[in-house]
């Protein structure tokens, strides 16, 4: 994957949680030959999970198969959160894996270092009756 973009969707609290939406903008490196979920991981990476969403992309309507290079592929999910504590952060972390396999997509990275296989795209922060999404600067994935 070349890049990742991120746009929330209206949200709203209920006496269970936070249903979030999330809209992801995905662009094609290269044709992904092999079938891929997108999975999207509210918490602390790598293993802290407190809410996920794994499904494949654009709520099934555009399966990884089918992506030209280049092409960019908008997709939503939405997670549903547990209730917070009152001043409550999470990260929300992103990624690919292989359906089969579940081996997840490495990451393109812009150094010599070799990063994590799930990108950070922002954090929530929860305070009372509302929230705040903080997006992170672009980064490929």
């Amino acid at each position: 994957m070349d890049d990742v973009e991120v746009t929330l969707a209206p949200s709203i609290a209920t006496p269970g949680g936070w249903n979030v939406g999330l809209y992801l903008r995905w662009r094609a490196a290269s044709p992904l030959l092999v079938p891929h979920k997108v999975f999207v991981h509210v918490g602390a990476p790598p293993s802290r999970i407190a809410a996920q969403d794994d499904s494949v992309p654009a709520i099934g309507a555009r399966p990884t198969p089918g992506w030209g290079e280049g092409e960019e592929i908008i997709d939503f999910h939405r997670v549903r959160i547990p209730p917070a504590d009152s001043t409550e952060s999470y990260a929300v972390f992103v990624g690919l894996y292989d359906e089969a396999s579940g081996v997840r997509l490495a990451r393109i990275d812009r150094t010599s270092r070799t990063p994590p296989d799930w990108a950070i795209i922002g954090t929530l922060v929860f305070g009372g009756a509302r929230y705040v999404f903080y997006p992170e600067p672009e980064e490929g994935i």
